[in-house]
């Protein structure tokens, strides 16, 4: 069996970081080396906990990530400078789309609509959904019509059936 820092490290690396999940992409940003993956993975489910997201983790002050990481200064302004330039090249280069490849094109686009989404902000698939998922497949299947994807949105976050690998 792989160790966590293993599976952490390895699903950035095969999935790419554009469809990485927050929480191991955390974790990266939170290591120093590869080998401190493993202690970063529960350390960066403890921190999207307490800060609820990475919206509130921008928006901590170095000492409640101190307090929740032990990080050092300069690790916590690392992680915060990196934060920043995402944060700043967010909306660089994003013209109109003109071909959609893959669930991350859908979710720029989206970004530029408004559609209800849940209230918890929580993207995580319920049974229902994937009852539903299976039946539209099947339906488009039938019709020669394929689903190519059901992408749930939440806050700032989104789940791509297709990206799992449940589609």
């Amino acid at each position: 069996m792989a160790s966590q820092q293993e599976d952490i490290v390895q699903r950035v690396r095969t999935a790419g970081v554009k469809a990485s999940a927050t929480v191991d992409l955390v974790a990266v940003a939170f290591s120093r080396r590869e080998s401190d993956a493993q202690e970063a993975g529960p350390m960066s489910r403890k921190v999207m906990t307490k800060f609820t997201g990475l919206q509130g983790l921008g928006e901590a002050s170095p000492e409640d990530i101190r307090d929740a990481t032990g990080l050092e200064s300069f690790e916590i302004l690392r992680c915060q400078s990196l934060m920043e330039l995402g944060r700043r090249t967010g909306g660089a280069g994003k013209g109109p789309v003109s071909e959609i490849r893959d669930s991350s094109d859908v979710f720029v686009l989206l970004d530029h609509l408004r559609f209800e989404k849940r209230e918890s902000g929580d993207p995580t698939p319920s049974q229902e959904d994937r009852d539903i998922t299976g039946k539209l497949a099947e339906i488009g299947e039938m019709l020669q019509i394929p689903l190519l994807d059901h992408v749930i949105i939440g806050e700032r976050r989104f789940h791509s059936f297709r990206d799992r690998g449940d589609l």
